[in-house]
């Protein structure tokens, strides 16, 4: 069976011709979005499907993955004592079944419940990378960016998710936010600096860079961005420059920044327990009290 490449998404769309959708959910969707999730559910549907399992048609397919997730909310162990497959993946493999009508009638509400059914519980590639292109595209759900960003920069394992993930926060409407991030941030806006030095980091409308991502985030800090001072501190604890380390997660601190103050009495914690990395930089910061 062909494998459909869910990475190039912007050249999917633009081979689409529009149709009729008639499921439940779909009244007023642009019918290109219902062309790309349903991409996706089958080739998720694939992925999760688990050909190790002997079953006899879709119902009883759904029968069991349905059996399965009731099993792992209740604690109880699978009768049939198979440990191979994961919650996440059952959970939006039924969400598929529902988007792509395996089994039962096409009901888009129902699948985006079993998707976020997964992130909630367990978190699948397939299931963030389906609700980040309707969270940006407001499909089935409101749109809201910031839900999207942090479900399609969150941690891939499956590379084909991973690269549509980052194709699709290179597309529109992230080019056109990162651009108004950069002429800010160029302007002095400590915001922008901060926001732009994360888009360069992920990748977020523009190509990942690393070495700007960090410049900005330095800017940020120098302006007084309590998170990006405790970035920052992280950088150059990487690079292994302690003192710099020390001196940004204590301004990050200062500043009221959570994490800081708590990774500061983590770390002095863990210096008692001999870890040479943490005793350097608490070495440091017991120098500047």
């Amino acid at each position: 069976m062909k494998k459909l490449l869910l990475g190039n998404i912007a050249l999917f769309i633009s081979l689409m011709t529009p149709q009729q959708v008639n499921a439940q959910g779909a009244s007023n969707i642009d019918p290109k979005h219902i062309e790309v999730l349903t991409a996706m559910a089958e080739q998720g549907y694939i992925r999760t499907r688990n050909d190790d399992i002997v079953l006899d048609g879709y119902l009883e397919e759904l029968d069991f993955f349905m059996g399965y997730i009731k099993d792992v909310d209740t604690d109880r162990e699978m009768s049939d004592g198979n440990e191979d497959y994961n919650y996440g993946g059952a959970a939006y493999h039924i969400g598929t079944m529902y988007f792509i009508g395996k089994g039962v009638r096409r009901n888009y509400n129902e699948a985006v419940k079993w998707y976020l059914k997964d992130i909630g519980k367990y978190g699948c590639d397939d299931a963030k990378l389906s609700m980040g292109y309707m969270y940006t595209h407001g499909v089935f759900v409101e749109k809201d960016l910031e839900k999207a960003k942090e479900l399609l920069t969150t941690s891939m394992f499956d590379d084909d998710c991973r690269e549509a993930a980052q194709k699709l926060l290179r597309d529109s409407p992230y080019k056109e936010e990162t651009m108004r991030y950069l002429n800010a941030a160029n302007q002095g806006d400590v915001e922008a600096q901060f926001q732009i030095a994360k888009c360069y980091d992920k990748g977020i409308g523009i190509e990942e860079n690393k070495e700007e991502s960090s410049k900005w985030f330095l800017k940020a800090a120098e302006n007084g961005n309590a998170e990006a001072q405790y970035i920052t501190s992280e950088i150059y604890f990487i690079k292994g420059d302690y003192k710099r380390a020390a001196g940004w997660l204590k301004k990050a601190a200062a500043h009221g920044n959570e994490t800081a103050i708590s990774v500061i009495e983590n770390i002095k914690a863990a210096a008692k327990e001999g870890y040479e990395d943490v005793k350097k930089i608490v070495e440091e910061l017991n120098k500047m009290q």
